[in-house]
This record gives structure tokens, C-alpha cells and sequence, in this order.
């Protein structure tokens, strides 16, 4: 699981999934309820 912070913006969030590809990140908008 991810947090809304600096998470999404990490050089290693961006190319990890890449690296994963049968793994998926879901975004969530940041104000979801």
C-alpha cells in the first residue's frame, strides 16, 4: 500500500513497476473516501 505523499513521486515508485510487470499500483485520487 501506498500513502498520497511523496510516495508517488519517488524515482523508485515510478520505475519499480516497470521492473514488476505482473504487479499493478492502483492510484487513488487524494481525496478518496
Amino acid at each position: 500500500m501506498l500513502d498520497n505523499g511523496f510516495s508517488r513521486t519517488a524515482e523508485h515508485t515510478k520505475t519499480r513497476p516497470a521492473a514488476h510487470p505482473r504487479r499493478h499500483v492502483r492510484w487513488t485520487p487524494l481525496k478518496a473516501t
